[in-house]
């Protein structure tokens, strides 16, 4: 039963990144690699409010996890508008930014780590145990399954409804999507503020979890990246259901094998299966 919860908890959290990835890449081709430094980004959001708080009462969480998720979404906001302003404009800043993007993603995280110093910054907090399913489990898989059931909920009633279905076609077809009225710009606002709430969350699950490095970002989006694309078809049903598989193999693969191993193992089962559909970068609509 632990096993279940941990690989729950480790597959949800996956989900939420394989969802913000999804998103991402769906609006601009290429882009969603500024996921790396948003989860970086707002797990550092969520250790500096956890400093105003000795204790990790109901109240620190709710307040730490809506500013990381704060963060997350203005900072989504910003990248967002700022492409969408160099592309409009024809800029060779865009096409430039779109080409050095895993550059500019690990310049920002670079930054991160220059400007408050290198290692692990965790939560200053004695985090206890909770009971959850009839056993003994540590507060951030609490805090992955609350929070991972509840962003994907809301996932799933938003592509339920007008944007969301919106965003569905256009993920699907853009060219078809722009014929009956869907453009870019018009699915921008909704489509930047779930990729950073969805990266605050997982930022600060890490916070509480692991505690924040600048290369841990880059880690949860590739992590993330298998997920969005385990599966060809490119709604975000499909990247919770990678997510949900990848944490479940993530979690198989560090029992039987050591944690540095099990990422091999992940990395290369994941390789082979875009290796056995194709690995186009444009395939299927997805990286």
């Amino acid at each position: 039963m632990a096993i279940i919860i941990l690989a729950l908890a480790q597959g949800l959290i996956l989900a939420t990144v394989g969802a913000a990835v999804r998103v991402q890449y769906s609006l601009y081709r290429g882009f969603d690699i500024i996921i790396a430094p948003l989860v970086v980004l707002t797990a550092e959001a969520f250790v500096v409010a956890a400093s105003c708080f000795p204790r990790p009462t109901i109240l620190a969480f709710v307040v730490c996890s809506a500013v990381a998720i704060s963060v997350g979404a203005g900072l989504s906001l910003l990248w967002n508008y700022t492409v969408d302003r160099l592309w409009r404009g024809q800029m060779v800043l865009g096409s430039a930014i779109l080409i050095f993007s895993l550059g500019a993603s690990t310049f920002i995280t670079g930054a991160v780590g220059f400007g408050r110093g290198p290692g692990l910054r965790q939560v200053d907090w004695n985090l206890p145990n909770v009971h959850l399913f009839g056993i003994d489990a540590g507060l951030p898989t609490a805090y992955a399954i609350v929070c991972g059931l509840a962003s994907c909920g809301c996932l799933y009633i938003w592509a339920r409804r007008r944007t969301g279905f919106a965003f569905e076609l256009w993920a699907q077809n853009q060219l078809f999507a722009s014929e009956i009225g869907i453009s870019r710009r018009s699915l921008l606002p909704s489509t930047s503020i779930c990729t950073g709430i969805l990266c605050g969350i997982a930022g600060a699950y890490g916070a509480i979890a692991n505690g924040s490095t600048p290369e841990w970002g880059l880690t949860v989006f590739l992590y993330g990246a298998g997920a969005a694309l385990l599966f060809p078809s490119p709604l975000l049903t499909s990247a919770i259901k990678g997510g949900l598989a990848v944490g479940a193999l993530l979690v198989l693969s560090q029992l039987v094998f050591s944690p540095s191993a099990a990422t091999i193992v992940l990395f290369g089962l994941i390789t082979l299966v875009l290796l056995a559909r194709g690995s186009s970068r444009l395939s299927q609509g997805l990286r």
